[in-house]
């Protein structure tokens, strides 16, 4: 087979591109000799994949057989449009002599097509680089076929600025940390002989206090870089892990982290795809090759309910801003000004390394597509648009999300933190108008949400791939989600309602009966929780053979009526579910639960939850270009890959944390004047600073 291989591929390549005969020339030279008859054999049976849909080949052997022999490889990823046997795209690694390029690839293909049987009738994708949506059939975005030594580009005068601002950030770090250290040091020690002396501050002993003010001080034109230190009042450990006092939404903080976690293992599973694909891609969805797939499986549902955990996230964005905001001044122009400063440095540095950086430290076969995958993205206003977070407004579309995709969430959230400041600011004024004003917004949001679903045609099924369509035209847009921010910016209302009327937490005992409603009150929740996790279900093909199984191609499961009302309540009653389990928490009627998310472990990890999120899925991009192989989809591997992503992400957090996000969210905080004591008009700057801290998204 690999001599007949070998022959057809020269007559096959030659006729197709006049770049062909160095190529050629190359292969009639491996046929000289039994030696180089046999490495050939190992190549072309070993290297190459020829097992649809997705097989990668053997990328060490190909590199390994130049070094033994001496013949110079090149291994190409090439994308199969559609394989001859089975309806299914698909990519096949492939292991030729250096000499050959991508354009011989087609003739290669073609060749295979003919003499190998699951090659039959396959032909290779070609690339599309207009803005349509979706591509054309049979076309992908990226470059195809690719490899390492004509696609792969080396790092420019980008990364190199890049790389030196990482270090400047290391260099001020460790500077500000040893400072503070030698000053920790130094200065009680200069204390103490002045005391002696009589030549203290005021000729007398200074107290303690005094001392431990003194040594928080830099020298006057480094005192900025305090805010870089990792000790200190303001360092930036000592604030990320200093103990506090026990708050009643503390559960909050714990279900953030929960939530990040379902976020993270849901992008594990998917954004890999978008680099190195599944070798078994066939036991995903349900076909005739596979009635049994993971599609047809209930744990599914659970691993992608990320999807919904970001509205989790909205509802706590939205209680904080108006629980910590209710009782202070919350301006809307200075909180977002504050917010913008709070938020733009650790993105604009998170987005400089993922452009700049993390494509050019990636190396392996599938480390051009990364590459491609950054350089397209971001472009024009799809990387400037979310550095001024209205990409969800423009532009309306774009592919894959824009530049950093997965950072839509941050433009929706600063809209909605401008919309709930002014919503605050009027229910203060008056309650019913806030209240009358927040559920027109919700209801005018709910109802623009069932008119594009009819209009685009929606169908609600997370495991299918008309998902994407929902996600091109509606999941990322802010009516679709403001029902849910909406429900935690007037929890604390209703909190501020009950308490005036003695209903606070702790004001009364916990009697059984009250005990019992909350239980039964938490049922329900989890019962809304699991509905909207499991009941899509009923909207894919089930498991087995149709019939009698579901099969919900031929047969519309859900109708347009089901599909519309699905996709407009299903988040609400999400965010309704954890109102009720936090309300259960803040008034001690959950104390188990309550323990659990309230635990302290989880206060440190609250605050680098912003952080992680923005890297993880530059991480997960990132492990995916260094493989040398597809991913293999099984529960355990799925889960071992999010849980390996998640904690690898918080660390990365803390770096940035550390570096980026808590010294100029301290010098921020310095920009602000000081709360005065005279009034309390003057106090609303300080007073915004800190309910900008409070609902940091994320």
């Amino acid at each position: 087979i690999s001599v007949a291989f070998l022959v057809g591929m020269v007559c096959g390549v030659s006729s197709e591109t006049s770049a062909a005969p160095s190529c050629e020339e190359t292969i009639l030279g491996l046929l000289a000799g039994s030696k180089t008859r046999a490495l050939a054999e190992e190549m072309f049976l070993l290297a190459t994949g020829g097992t649809p849909p997705y097989d990668a080949g053997k990328y060490t052997i190909c590199q390994s057989i130049g070094m033994q022999s001496g013949l110079k490889t090149r291994f190409f990823i090439a994308n199969i449009a559609n394989w001859g046997i089975m309806p299914l795209p698909g990519e096949v690694g492939l292991c030729l002599p250096a000499a050959c390029s991508n354009a011989d690839v087609q003739g290669v293909v073609k060749l295979l097509a003919t003499l190998v049987p699951p090659f039959k009738n396959a032909s290779l994708s070609t690339q599309y680089v207009g803005d349509q949506w979706p591509a054309p059939a049979n076309t992908v975005y990226y470059p195809n076929p690719f490899n390492e030594d004509e696609n792969r580009k080396s790092w420019g005068s980008g990364t190199t600025a890049a790389l030196v601002v990482l270090g400047a950030l290391v260099f001020l770090t460790v500077l500000a940390t040893a400072a503070t250290l030698h000053r920790s040091r130094v200065v009680p020690t200069q204390a103490s002989r002045d005391a002696e002396t009589g030549m203290g501050s005021t000729g007398l002993l200074e107290t303690a206090g005094t001392q431990r003010r003194r040594e928080a001080k830099l020298p006057k034109g480094l005192a900025w870089l305090k805010a870089f230190s990792f000790v200190g009042t303001t360092g930036t450990l000592t604030t990320l892990f200093q103990a506090e006092a026990k708050r009643s939404t503390d559960c909050l903080d714990g279900l953030k982290v929960f939530s990040m976690f379902f976020i993270v293992l849901g992008h594990s599973c998917m954004e890999a795809m978008d680099i190195a694909g599944y070798k078994n891609a066939e036991d995903i969805m349900k076909s005739p090759l596979s009635y049994y797939s993971y599609s047809t499986n209930a744990w599914t549902y659970l691993f992608l309910c990320g999807q919904l955990c970001v509205d989790t996230f909205l509802f706590i964005s939205g209680f904080l801003l108006s629980f910590v905001g209710m009782k202070r001044s919350v301006p809307v122009l200075m909180g977002t000004a504050l917010r913008y400063c709070r938020l733009l440095p650790l993105f604009g540095f998170v987005m400089l390394m993922y452009i700049c950086v993390v494509p050019y430290f990636a190396w392996g076969p599938f480390s051009p597509r990364l590459q491609s995958d950054v350089e397209q993205n971001c472009q024009g206003a799809d990387w400037w648009s979310q550095m001024l977070f209205i990409s969800d407004w423009y532009p309306w579309y774009n592919r894959d999300g824009g530049c950093m995709g997965w950072s839509w969430y941050l433009s929706i959230d600063m809209t909605f933190a401008i919309l709930g400041m002014i919503l605050l600011n009027l229910w203060k004024v008056s309650k019913p108008a806030g209240w009358a004003a927040a559920g027109l917004i919700a209801a005018a949001c709910l109802g623009v949400d069932i008119q594009q679903s009819y209009y685009h045609h929606l169908d609600y099924d997370v495991v299918s791939p008309s998902f994407a369509k929902y996600a091109h035209y509606l999941y990322t847009r802010p009516y679709l989600r403001f029902p849910g921010f909406c429900l935690g910016l007037v929890t604390p209302w209703l909190l501020d309602a009950l308490s005036k009327r003695g209903y606070t937490p702790g004001s009364r005992a916990i009697s059984t009966a009250a005990r019992m409603k909350w239980f039964v009150a938490s049922l329900v929740a989890v019962g809304f929780l699991a509905l909207c996790i499991w009941l899509p279900m009923t909207n894919t093909s089930g498991a087995g053979p149709s019939p009698p199984a579901r099969d919900c191609v031929k047969n519309t499961c859900w109708g347009p009526f089901m599909n519309a009302i699905w996709i407009s309540f299903s988040r609400p009653l999400w965010v309704l579910g954890w109102a009720i389990l936090v309300l259960a928490c803040y008034f001690g009627y959950a104390p188990v639960l309550n323990a659990v998310l309230a635990a302290p472990v989880f206060k440190p990890m609250s605050n680098l939850t912003f952080g992680a999120y923005l890297v993880h899925p530059m991480l997960i991009k990132w492990i995916a270009a260094n493989r040398t192989d597809y991913y293999y989809f099984t529960w355990g591997d799925a889960f071992g890959r999010g849980t390996f992503n998640f904690f690898v992400a918080y660390f990365l957090a803390t770096v940035t944390w550390c570096l980026v996000e808590k010294p100029f969210a301290t010098m921020t905080g310095w920009l602000v004047p000081k709360k005065s004591t005279k009034s309390s008009g003057t106090a609303a700057p300080q007073e915004a600073r800190t309910v900008m801290e409070e609902s940091a998204p994320a």
